[in-house]
Parts: C-alpha cells; sequence; structure tokens
C-alpha cells in the first residue's frame, strides 16, 4: 500500500466510495486499514463502500453490539472481510482482546478497523491508517498512511 502519506479532498460520500473501491482494488491478504476519525467523518461510507468493491453484496453495519462481523468473499484470493468496530468500547474485557487479535492479521483475509484507537497496540505495524477529517457538510480531507508506533 502507500509508502509514504497520501491525501485525498473527497467532496461527497459518492467520492469517498470511488475512493474506497480503488483501493479493494489493490488490497493484498492479510491487510489491516485502520479507520480514524469522528463521528459523521465518513468511515463507515468508506467501509461499505470497500466491501461492496470487494464482491460483498450483504450490507455492511456498523457491529453496534458484536465487535467483529465477518463477511465471506467468493471468487478472489481474498476469503474474508473483518469489520472491526470499536466505537461503544471504553475499555477492552479478555473476550473483546481476544476476537479482535484472531482476526487480525488472517493472510486470507482483510481487516477493517473503525476507532482503532482503542486497540493501537495491538494492530501490526504494517497497518494502513486512513484518517477521516470533516472539512465542510460533505467535504472530508483523507489521508493514508503506514501506521507509526
Amino acid at each position: 500500500m502507500p509508502q509514504a502519506r497520501r491525501s485525498f479532498l473527497s467532496t461527497s460520500p459518492a467520492a469517498t466510495e470511488i475512493f474506497a473501491a480503488a483501493l479493494a482494488r489493490h488490497v493484498k491478504p492479510g491487510s489491516v486499514y485502520a479507520l480514524r476519525g469522528g463521528v459523521g467523518a465518513g468511515k463507515t461510507v468508506f467501509a461499505r463502500a470497500f466491501a461492496r468493491s470487494l464482491g460483498i453484496r450483504r450490507q455492511l453495519h456498523s457491529p453496534t453490539f458484536v465487535l467483529v462481523s465477518q463477511y465471506d468473499i467468493r471468487g478472489r484470493r481474498l476469503k474474508r472481510l473483518y469489520h472491526v468496530d470499536l466505537y461503544r468500547l471504553r475499555r477492552l474485557g479478555l473476550e473483546d482482546r481476544l476476537a479482535i487479535q484472531e482476526v487480525m492479521p488472517d493472510r486470507k483475509g482483510v481487516v477493517l478497523v473503525e476507532w482503532p484507537e482503542r486497540v493501537w497496540r495491538w494492530l501490526p505495524s504494517s497497518a494502513v491508517v486512513i484518517d477521516f477529517s470533516v472539512r465542510g457538510l460533505t467535504t472530508r480531507q483523507i489521508v493514508v498512511r503506514r501506521k507509526r508506533r
């Protein structure tokens, strides 16, 4: 993925979807994407478009009470997409931690983590961090970079 920091200005949810689809075309098995930003910044819009681009037809839902949702991918080198949404967590219990660590990284899957700050130290150093910042009503600044410790 990115060798250095890259920035994209999205002027609509549709533009964010196009950006997500472009990234999904180049995803490699075992990849972890950390989606950071406040409520309404575009993380879930990105995640849904990313999933659709991988051929997932089920609606991607933010797992409110389930931390990790798994979606099977057919006919590709990737076999699974894990959507991890940590919004509701304030503290990780042992069961939560084990569930998250079990899917990262999956050598035949890809992991999208929303609110990754809550598990930052468990993310692999190879994780791709995608920061979403609100710049206007429909405008988002999206910055893609490698994780730093």
